[in-house]
């Protein structure tokens, strides 16, 4: 979950940083590699998505089990981000976005990504477009991505899983000290009969 928080921010990160460098000479040779930031952009793209499949549907394996509270958070977050009037068209990206759920909001963000990457990583240089960025669309992917959707969806759902976890090490915290405390006495009353010997 954390993961996919990271690699969310990974790619706004390296975009920010192709965007400014190519927006304006100040900032030229700000980026040490360029291709290397087009790089790492596409493989955190899969990997954010990767992960919050994982989180939301399970793995391959096995014992790769979706999170228990991923419907409840997701509906928790779909309610917290929303449309403000059904009635009315939206006029921005962030108001279009609301009229989704948090799940379809994230696919939505990750598509304006994929839109950014193939722009800025066109084989013929001359054609690669960078977003400009104070650009209102380019703020307002920010906005829905990194910003909305971790306040009401990331954080909180952190926060469960943070929650469920102690719980669960509290539940068997007592257990797991018996047993230790138990094989600390064998060993150190073997140790003793060894010694004694």
């Amino acid at each position: 979950m954390f993961g996919c928080s990271g690699y969310l921010y990974s790619v706004f990160s390296h975009l920010f940083k192709v965007s400014l460098q190519e927006y304006d000479a100040a900032f030229h040779d700000t980026t040490v590699d360029l291709a290397n930031e087009i790089v790492m952009m596409k493989m955190s793209i899969p990997k954010f998505i990767d992960y919050f499949h994982k989180l939301r549907l399970g793995g391959t394996g096995e014992n790769q089990l979706p999170f228990t509270g991923m419907t409840n958070a997701l509906k928790k977050a779909s309610s917290i981000i929303t449309c403000p009037d059904k009635l009315d068209p939206p006029t921005t990206i962030p108001e279009s976005a609301h009229c989704f759920t948090a799940a379809v909001q994230l696919y939505l963000t990750s598509g304006y990504l994929l839109r950014y990457l193939a722009f800025i990583s066109m084989e013929n240089i001359s054609e690669r477009t960078y977003p400009i960025p104070n650009d209102p669309d380019f703020e307002q992917i920010w906005q829905i991505g990194p910003i909305e959707l971790y306040e009401a969806f990331f954080y909180r759902i952190g926060k469960t899983l943070t929650e469920e976890i102690m719980s669960g090490i509290n539940k068997y915290g007592t257990t797991i000290k018996g047993v230790g405390i138990t094989c600390i006495l064998v060993a150190m009353i073997l140790m003793f009969m060894a010694v004694a010997l």
